[in-house]
């Protein structure tokens, strides 16, 4: 390992809210917005708040480049073909934010079974409801469609409530406590058996739009939609068609194709549609945990060794 500091380029606002003080000291800090043509970095930061643009711009700038971390679980928004043309290693924070996400996305479960969100209107407007109807989540069928760190977490969660737990893999291999179906296989016909279908999956070509009309009808009423995959897996003129005519109870999005959502989409006045600001990974240890992760990524770069989260930049993930 070398005893010389690696020089990590980060954007201005990580240079100004880290610090030297806050890192060991054989990292170094190069503020790309002071130094944009900083030749001798080997290294790239990409922090939860910088822009996708702002990683794709730096690659003309950085002849030195051979690795970009990212401190998002997602990264079908940067530029995979010419990474790999530049022969750029890519990673990212997987298992950083499993549990924030998992955990939200249990919310959103129980926040539609047992109507939390009209009780916290009610409440606002001073107004005693009693939701008799709540479904009990004890004995529902809850199908996982994507079994990353994400996905199995969740389905730990659930099971520990008794939920029966349907997982969908492109894989198919076993996990405990649930049932695993390939996805190349039959998984849309045991949809009728589901109240709920929570989406992890990742975005590539083959996931691109693979909740269609088909997928919605199948699942159909009672059933609920709880999206913290990527938006553009979700045929969003297919989810709004269903929540209006009522084939679907309803849908939970953390996140959308277009993000931020404009206030004129049509998604905003859908019934039965909660939007949250793909927020679902932030909690107050998000800025710890991708920073631990990326500084034992960066201790195997020093040592040679590629990094634990390397991407593939074919399959997307």
């Amino acid at each position: 390992m070398s005893s010389k500091p690696t020089r990590v380029g980060v954007s201005n606002r990580t240079f100004d809210t880290c610090g030297a003080a806050a890192l060991p000291p054989h990292i170094e800090l190069v503020s790309l917005a002071d130094e944009p043509s900083a030749t001798d970095v080997e290294v790239v930061w990409r922090r939860q708040w910088d822009s996708t643009a702002w990683a794709v711009q730096l690659l003309d700038r950085l002849p030195s480049l051979r690795w970009l971390h990212t401190d998002t679980a997602g990264v079908d928004r940067l530029p995979l073909a010419r990474l790999a043309e530049m022969n750029v290693r890519l990673s990212n924070a997987r298992g950083a934010h499993t549990p924030a996400v998992a955990e939200w996305a249990l919310g959103a479960l129980l926040l539609t079974a047992r109507s939390l969100d009209k009780t916290a209107l009610d409440s606002a407007e001073r107004r005693w409801v009693v939701h008799q109807d709540d479904l009990l989540l004890r004995g529902r069928t809850v199908m996982v469609l994507g079994l990353g760190d994400i996905g199995r977490y969740l389905a730990a969660l659930c099971n520990a409530l008794g939920m029966r737990v349907v997982g969908v893999s492109r894989s198919g291999k076993a996990i405990h406590g649930v049932e695993v179906v390939e996805a190349a296989g039959s998984w849309r016909d045991l949809l009728p058996e589901a109240t709920f279908l929570v989406n992890c999956l990742p975005l590539t070509p083959d996931t691109e739009g693979i909740v269609d009309r088909a997928v919605l009808t199948r699942l159909g009423s009672p059933g609920w939609l709880i999206n913290v995959g990527r938006g553009q897996t979700v045929v969003e003129t297919d989810l709004i068609a269903a929540l209006r005519m009522r084939t679907l109870s309803g849908a939970v999005l953390d996140t959308v194709v277009q993000e931020p959502l404009p206030a004129e989409s049509e998604l905003w006045n859908c019934p039965g549609l909660l939007v949250s600001p793909h927020a679902s990974a932030f909690t107050e240890t998000t800025e710890r945990r991708t920073r631990e992760l990326f500084l034992t990524e960066l201790g195997r770069h020093r040592e040679g060794a590629e990094p634990a989260n390397l991407i593939d930049l074919q399959r997307g993930y």
